[in-house]
């Protein structure tokens, strides 16, 4: 009876698990929306272009205007929106009246992914057209649309839009100038002038505001936003809020220990958080649009704002009230660019947190650090995230070495502790005993197994998270893929995958697992099998190397030793 109950469970166990993974890979290939591709920039036909002739005036600093009547604010709210041009070797922008701020911001060494569709998405959406697995992907990168800004200026829940006049220097700076609610604002933007790394991708940013009014005003603040769909995450590269105070960073994608703001719910009421910010603004998986105050004291807290409908940003408001005809002064410095480390150490630790590896961040940089030594040598991104799981293999070699043996010792061992759990069924305290007698004897701990594992997980977490987020990998190809970062298409990697699993998965000693445990085991390949359908190809990639080379030591070993010789040889007793 109680055997028909125990097959009875392990069914529905099996059952229960079948279905389970079947709903996850189902959810994933139906549910889940596909990746937003950036629209086509379409100028409207009222938009005019300013002339891009240079002028003669040089603006230093920013020049405060004085106020202009009521009604010319309402003229000028009505002039149809205008552009400057603002570009450089590495970026292609353009400044705006409607919000004397950059928008339409393109990186010229990057391309927008292409549009990829799955075989098995194919089938689930009822194979509609032909399946095209990749398609696309050659237009430059957007990280700042149309409809974003870097940077605006606001007061309480409003935006100061439609009323800038802006103006090209023969300097190259350009100037935005505005007067509206109360206050009267000019914007002086001019590229950076040093020599690192990071510089092409940096501004100088000068805000000066001038308040017009007849009361101290307290709710200025100053953000970055631009327009926001989808649901963010660990495998999605739309763009979220992300600032960054005092330790702390909030709008993450990866991490557990900080606020996220993974959908659009998620921003529709604002996040304050009554601190200093390090840096504030709109960042994705791989790309950040940032500002940083040039010093300290100047703003208060930082908060997510709705714009407008789809359109969100962080904004940080001013540290202390405007006076009556006062002028608040205000540098920061600007990053539109990747998040690359080497890019970002020179301008602040805080600034690296936005490569979001986790607690074991070390470990990531160690790891990346090796990646892209040996991507020096062999150019091609897949090659070398398989040299570098070699690499790794081979360090912790010995670790796995003692952890396979322990299981094989421990599986040699099985027939002798048979015999004591038979011998003292009804003693638990002395079977106990014997069981620690015949493990002394035989040099064999029960932990021998785990403890080599246990040491290695910080460095499998640290080797993932490179995979997840590092911005090298981006649009990388190997073999017939066209992108490391996004699944394969083919699903040919998550096939090898499961058949490794499978092969690794029937070498492994089950001798002393109970029946639950070994059913549950045999499930593990068609498990993990369906994962790595949904994982990017470059992780995917990694796993099956890693697992490869797994069943490789393991072989080793069985054809090193087998079970008799370990009893008479290698399981060498201990003299008393």
């Amino acid at each position: 009876m109680d055997r028909l109950e125990n097959d009875d469970h392990r069914q529905r166990l099996q059952t229960f698990i079948i279905i389970s993974v079947i709903a996850y890979f189902f959810w994933f290939s139906m549910m889940v929306p596909p990746p937003v591709q950036p629209a086509e920039t379409v100028e409207d036909e009222t938009t005019e272009k300013i002339d891009s002739e240079p002028s003669t005036t040089t603006i230093p600093e920013p020049v405060v205007e004085e106020e202009k009547p009521a009604a010319a604010v309402v003229t000028a709210q009505k002039v149809p929106s205008k552009k400057i041009d603002f570009n450089s070797e590495s970026i292609t922008s353009s400044i705006n009246s409607t919000d004397g701020a950059i928008s339409n911001l393109y990186l010229s060494n990057y391309s927008v992914l292409p549009k990829l569709t799955t075989w098995w998405g194919w089938i689930f959406g009822g194979m509609g057209g032909d399946w095209i697995p990749y398609e696309g992907g050659e237009e430059n990168l957007s990280i700042l649309t149309e409809e974003g800004g870097l940077v605006a200026v606001g007061r309480g829940d409003e935006l100061v839009r439609d009323v800038y006049s802006i103006q090209k220097n023969t300097d190259g700076s350009i100037v935005a100038k505005t007067n509206v609610q109360g206050l009267s604002i000019t914007k002086t933007y001019v590229k950076s002038e040093k020599t690192d790394l990071a510089s092409e991708f940096m501004y100088d940013i000068s805000i000066a505001i001038k308040n017009n009014s007849s009361e101290a005003i307290s709710d200025v603040w100053i953000g970055i936003f631009d327009q926001m769909v989808g649901e963010a995450g660990r495998f999605s590269n739309d763009a979220r809020p992300q600032f960054h105070v005092e330790d702390e960073l909030y709008g993450t994608f990866g991490t557990m220990f900080s606020t996220s703001f993974l959908s659009v719910e998620d921003l529709q009421e604002d996040t304050v958080v009554e601190s200093e910010p390090v840096w504030w603004g709109v960042g994705s998986r791989y790309f950040l649009v940032a500002v940083q105050p040039t010093e300290t004291g100047l703003f208060r807290s930082v908060s997510t704002k709705k714009v407008t409908d789809e359109v969100y940003g962080s904004v940080s408001y001013i540290s202390r009230p405007i006076a009556p005809s006062e002028t608040r002064n205000i540098k920061l410095r600007g990053f539109a660019g990747p998040k690359q480390l080497d890019m970002l150490e020179p301008m602040g630790e805080e600034w690296t947190d936005s490569v979001e590896f986790g607690m074991f961040g070390f470990f990531s940089n160690v790891l990346l650090f090796l990646l892209k030594v040996i991507q020096a040598g062999f150019v091609n991104w897949g090659v070398s995230i398989l040299l570098l799981t070699l690499i790794v293999k081979v360090i912790f070699f010995p670790l796995t070495q003692k952890a396979f043996m322990s299981g094989k010792k421990m599986q040699a061992l099985q027939p002798k502790l048979k015999e004591i759990k038979e011998k003292y069924k009804d003693n638990q305290q002395l079977q106990a005993q014997e069981t620690m007698k015949i493990f002394q004897e035989y040099g064999v701990s029960p932990l021998g197994g785990c403890l080599p594992t246990l040491i290695q997980i910080p460095v499998w977490f640290a080797l993932y998270n490179v995979m997840l987020y590092s911005v090298e990998l981006y649009d990388s190809s190997f073999l017939y893929l066209q992108d490391l970062t996004s699944v394969d298409p083919y699903g040919g990697l998550p096939i090898i995958y499961c058949g490794l699993m499978f092969i690794q998965q029937r070498m492994m000693p089950m001798a002393n697992m109970d029946p639950a445990q070994q059913q549950v085991l045999k499930m593990m390949p068609f498990i993990f099998g369906i994962f790595m359908f949904t994982f990017p190809s470059g992780l995917v990639l990694y796993f099956s190397m890693n697992i490869l080379l797994t069943i490789f030591q393991q072989w080793l070993i069985r054809v090193q030793f087998d079970e008799k010789e370990l009893l008479e040889s290698k399981l060498v007793k201990v003299e008393e």
